[in-house]
């Protein structure tokens, strides 16, 4: 069981991160993607203890039960792991020699995503099935379909997010009078996205039609601009290596 929670956890992030490397024109190589996805797992860990940590410090102060709600939501969880996802990129890769193309920001970014959602992915499939006492092959089309939801949904969530900030992080860096502005913009923009979707999950059973189109609408304006400044992306030229 283990082991299949482990397949069908990775496999949702392996397959967008698979879709989103083709878009690269020059390769990036094996070993900088398998390092920077592994980084990724394990960055997760550490978003749990910052995200736990905040919400025993927000708990502490007794705050209003909306105030806190939205604390957590948008700090607590969104913040915190579109930053770390964000400071593996910038720590590991920005003063890398393998960075010298505009669209490797978004790519690593994603990598790095994908990577951390693989994580979350195992975790989560792991709860969920090593605990229940069902037929084997039961478990496992329980497991199949959780991944695939997981895949549509929290998976491809990070991607864009992710995606989103390294658009940002891309054009920041051929700006360079405006980089701190296009970083901020970039995050918040993930933060938001990222708010949003946890928003609409959370309030998915008690307005469903309403929650389910909001996740559609934000990950479709989403993939778009993501998708259309790739084909822009492509067309600028490659710098040399930048000291972020």
């Amino acid at each position: 069981m283990i082991i299949l929670c482990l397949i069908f956890g990775v496999l949702p992030s392996l397959i967008w991160l698979l879709y989103f490397l083709r878009e690269d024109v020059h390769p990036e190589p094996k070993r900088e993607i398998i390092r920077i996805f592994l980084y990724g797992m394990l960055i997760s860990f550490f978003a749990a203890f910052f995200e736990i940590s905040f919400s025993k410090g927000v708990s502490f102060f007794q705050l209003p039960e909306k105030i806190t709600f939205f604390l957590n939501l948008f700090i607590g969880i969104a913040l915190i792991e579109e930053y770390l996802k964000y400071f593996v990129v910038k720590k590991k890769v920005f003063s890398s020699p393998e960075f010298d193309e505009p669209i490797d920001a978004p790519l690593y970014m994603i990598t790095c995503a994908m990577g951390f959602a693989a994580t979350e992915n195992v975790i989560i499939l792991s709860l969920f099935a090593l605990p229940i006492k069902i037929a084997f092959l039961e478990k496992v089309i329980k497991l199949a379909t959780l991944s695939y939801l997981r895949f549509l949904g929290a998976t491809f969530l990070h991607a864009l997010a992710s995606g989103t900030l390294g658009i940002f992080l891309a054009f920041s860096f051929l700006k360079l009078k405006r980089k701190k502005e296009y970083t901020i913009a970039g995050m918040v923009f993930a933060v938001l996205l990222h708010s949003l979707y946890n928003f609409s999950i959370i309030k998915m059973k008690y307005f469903p039609k309403t929650a389910f189109s909001l996740i559609i609408l934000s990950f479709l304006f989403s993939f778009l601009f993501i998708i259309f400044s790739f084909k822009r992306l492509k067309k600028m030229k490659s710098f040399c290596k930048i000291n972020s």
